[in-house]
């Protein structure tokens, strides 16, 4: 119950013991169970986020002890809502000020987003714009490959939060018609184009994910196609580097544009006839099934 703003040192190393106390009985199997907080309790400890210094060491460790009141909530069944402060931790999300503070705080928003309530909040407080906004200056602010930069730190949970948030509604069509419709305008295919072009493959799961998701969707389709993302992502399967969950996204995207005729000489163009029958002679048997998947809707066309 401290503003961090008006302590000194001492005071402020107390703050960050309290925080690391609380977080210690929380992390601990035998403790974690007896422990529940109060709606006033849950919004003392989140409102105290906004009392920090970005660039302090103490919000790492009250964002912490967030995450952990978070899936605390969850497990006891009280998590409450409005406890959760969405811009607040979209800022620091998106703030190059404290690295480890982004970190977190992504941290923070995966666990929150595990309840479906929170997704329309976070897309309609702009989550998918400004992480798609500083994806694409970092891109601009470098050169080369990335895939060794100290930012891919920040790249590969950016990217996971995106993925993330367009899995969550699949039962709610509404809902996921306007998480499509922020990460399709923000031009989010174009980012994950680029990241891939640049070696990002600490993220190439996650870049899979987002095209695969959007691949449902036809504008999502559409900025597939104004893309090279597909011949991208083939790319990086024939490198042998994508795991079983990026070979099926890639494959589902190709089925999923392989499905409209119209869609077919883009998909030749990527090179993904080639890929299709490599993964129906090596791929195991759901691998396999995907790719004759995408065979026979291309065998459609003469």
């Amino acid at each position: 119950d401290l503003d961090t703003r008006k302590l000194g040192d001492a005071e402020e190393d107390l703050f960050i013991y309290a925080t690391q106390t609380l977080s210690g009985l929380l992390t601990n199997p035998s403790t974690n169970p007896m422990i529940t907080f109060s709606k006033e309790s849950q919004m003392k400890i989140f409102q105290t986020v906004q009392t920090i210094e970005h660039a302090s060491v103490a919000l790492v460790h009250v964002l912490r002890l967030c995450d952990l009141v978070v899936k605390s909530g969850q497990s006891h069944n009280n998590l409450s809502p409005d406890a959760i402060l969405v811009p607040q931790l979209i800022s620091i999300a998106t703030s190059p000020s404290n690295l480890k503070a982004q970190l977190m705080a992504m941290q923070v928003i995966l666990s929150v987003l595990i309840d479906k309530q929170f997704v329309g909040k976070f897309v309609e407080a702009g989550l998918v714009l400004s992480l798609v906004g500083m994806i694409s200056t970092k891109l601009r602010a470098s050169t080369g490959s990335i895939s060794q930069s100290i930012e891919v730190d920040i790249y590969t949970p950016s990217l996971q939060v995106i993925a993330t948030l367009l899995l969550s509604p699949q039962s709610d069509a509404e809902l996921s018609n306007t998480v499509c419709e922020s990460v399709v305008s923000c031009g989010t295919v174009a980012v994950v184009t680029s990241c891939l072009q640049r070696g990002l493959m600490s993220a190439r799961e996650w870049c899979a994910s987002i095209v695969a998701s959007l691949s449902y969707d036809s504008a999502g389709r559409e900025s597939i196609l104004e893309t090279d993302v597909l011949t991208e992502l083939i790319a990086v399967a024939k490198l042998g580097a994508g795991s079983i969950d990026f070979l099926e996204s890639t494959l589902i995207t190709i089925s999923q544009l392989a499905a409209l005729p119209q869609n077919h000489t883009h998909v030749k163009n990527s090179g993904a006839i080639t890929f299709l029958l490599d993964n129906i002679l090596i791929g195991q048997s759901s691998i396999a099934s995907l790719a004759m998947k995408g065979i026979l809707f291309l065998a459609r066309d003469p």
